[in-house]
């Protein structure tokens, strides 16, 4: 390979993170990744790393301990690390979040660009992407400006080792520290303002490499070619993917149900409905009237039992007028 990989992991005693992760890594190298990998962390979890060498030998991962100053949380720690990671790196570096799985063979190469990243969603669903951002500049007196409703996610960021690309990440942590202060702490954030209001370039990344896996959103013709799936942790029971779910990364990676996972992604999906996006089935899953029953049913349901008894009412009256 003439690249590498590389995660961000930031953890705690808990090691919740690091399992995921090492469900990530297990399958990188499981699809045949010969190349190098690094894990680019602190020092407080560079400790708890060092004392389990011998798994991350057995998938001959390097770690990089970076020393960050106090008065960080976990999560910020993580986002200081992925904002400035370019420095900490030599070389090609494909970045991956630790909720990833490979589901196929990377190639030798990924792309002549400097850099690039997969649009948000995959470009599936763009009315809650913008509405966050939205929400995001304007809470730290940012203005959106635009009207381009497509944002860059930034779980997987194909980078090479040019001075483009030190300069955007350079830019892209300052920017990220002066906002954490105001309190947006979020990468993707800060990334998106830079792509849409400075003089930078981020390429568009193939969807097959960072195909997501959201509760409402993904594709099956994205499924069938894709070498990365980029979940969530989705606080809802009704999940699509096993992997939604955070009590399953607490399953060491070597126990046999993770392994099935590994070695045939496609068994961590539930049975689903398909609806089809342009569909009247999947506009309406977009309108307010929509949510606001989801939310009556999910959070008061004697209140719903009411709604659904009248709608019922409405739907016989209806059908008996269709008799005649």
């Amino acid at each position: 390979m003439n690249y590498s990989c590389c995660y961000v992991l930031v953890d705690n005693k808990t090691l919740l993170f690091y399992n995921q992760m090492m469900i990530s890594l297990s399958s990188l190298r499981y699809t045949g990744f010969k190349g190098n990998v690094y894990i680019v962390t602190d020092n407080e979890t560079a400790i708890l790393l060092n004392q389990r060498r011998s798994e991350l030998d057995e998938l001959n991962a390097k770690i990089v301990a970076i020393n960050i100053e106090e008065g960080y949380t976990e999560k910020e720690k993580s986002r200081y690390l992925k904002t400035s990671l370019r420095k900490y790196i030599q070389g090609d570096v494909l970045f991956v979040d630790t909720d990833t799985i490979f589901a196929s063979c990377l190639p030798d190469w990924i792309s002549d660009d400097d850099i690039a990243m997969a649009i948000d969603r995959n470009g599936l669903d763009d009315d809650y992407p913008y509405r966050w951002h939205t929400y995001l500049f304007k809470k730290c007196g940012m203005d959106l400006q635009v009207n381009d409703r497509k944002f860059l996610n930034s779980g997987v960021i194909w980078m090479r080792d040019t001075g483009a690309v030190h300069s955007i990440f350079e830019k892209w942590h300052k920017l990220w520290k002066e906002k954490r202060i105001l309190g947006i702490p979020y990468d993707q954030a800060s990334l998106n303002y830079l792509w849409k209001h400075e003089d930078i370039t981020i390429n568009i990344l193939d969807n097959r490499f960072n195909v997501q896996i959201g509760q409402r959103y993904f594709s099956p013709s994205l499924l069938c070619k894709a070498l990365i799936l980029h979940y969530y942790n989705i606080k809802q029971n009704d999940r699509v993917f096993l992997l939604n779910n955070p009590d399953v990364w607490k399953i060491d990676y070597r126990d046999e149900r993770i392994q099935q996972i590994i070695h045939d992604p496609a068994s961590a999906f539930s049975d689903c409905i398909w609806m089809k996006k342009d569909g009247v089935s999947g506009e309406y899953c977009n309108t307010h009237s929509f949510h606001l029953g989801l939310e009556m049913y999910k959070k008061h349901k004697r209140v719903f039992s009411i709604f659904e008894a009248f709608c019922r009412l409405l739907k016989k009256i209806r059908n008996d007028k269709n008799k005649f």
